[in-house]
């Protein structure tokens, strides 16, 4: 796994994210639904959330639109390949609608990469449940198709606004946007501690 992640440049995204002001999140999250053209002010600055940016600050290169999974996902779907690469022999839609899966029907590898995307890439407070959306990406990071995470995380910050209730995701690199706009605030703002970490040996739980 973690040759992949060298591949395809994500080292910094699967970093372990340190304390951060938060005060700082919260006010980009509050302005978000009203950015305009990708950029939301925070104390006086306009700080771009453009994919584009959020890839600089991952060090990953940007990929042409579409990439192969826009590609994949906008195609027509073969669902028994996903489900033949991604979870255990006889496993079932949910219910058997095209809905979701149980997580606990995943490969071990496979929920590896799993919980790196929720933790990195499509955050979610419910991971118990595979959702068609998952299952789509996760099919598609694992068979090496080009992926512009920018513009997926740009589109999850997105849905956070817009929902609400989801939570202050992407913290860290909210801060390094605001940072690289120049928004200034002061130590004494306090911090959220990141959770859930997922690291090497997570990961090693996994891969057995």
């Amino acid at each position: 796994m973690n040759c992949l992640i060298d591949n395809r440049q994500w080292v910094k995204l699967s970093e372990s994210p340190s304390a951060r002001v938060i005060i700082v999140a919260y006010e980009f999250y509050a302005n978000l639904v009203d950015h305009q053209d990708n950029k939301v002010m925070v104390q006086g600055k306009m700080v771009s959330f453009m994919s584009m940016a959020i890839n600089a600050y991952y060090g990953i290169p940007d990929i042409l639109e579409p990439d192969e999974y826009v590609t994949y996902a906008r195609g027509i779907m073969d669902y028994d390949a996903v489900i033949d690469a991604l979870y255990y022999l006889g496993s079932i839609w949910k219910n058997g609608e095209l809905v979701s899966f149980r997580a606990s029907q995943l490969l071990n590898p496979t929920q590896a990469w799993y919980y790196f995307m929720l933790a990195n890439v499509l955050p979610s407070r419910y991971a118990s449940d595979v959702t068609k959306e998952r299952a789509i990406l996760l099919y598609t990071i694992i068979q090496g198709m080009t992926i512009n995470i920018g513009r997926i995380i740009h589109s999850s910050m997105l849905q956070a606004a817009n929902r609400g209730h989801l939570g202050i995701w992407f913290p860290l690199l909210i801060i390094e946007l605001c940072h690289g706009a120049s928004v200034i605030w002061v130590d004494t703002d306090p911090l959220v501690l990141p959770k859930g970490i997922i690291d090497d040996k997570f990961m090693r739980k996994f891969q057995t």
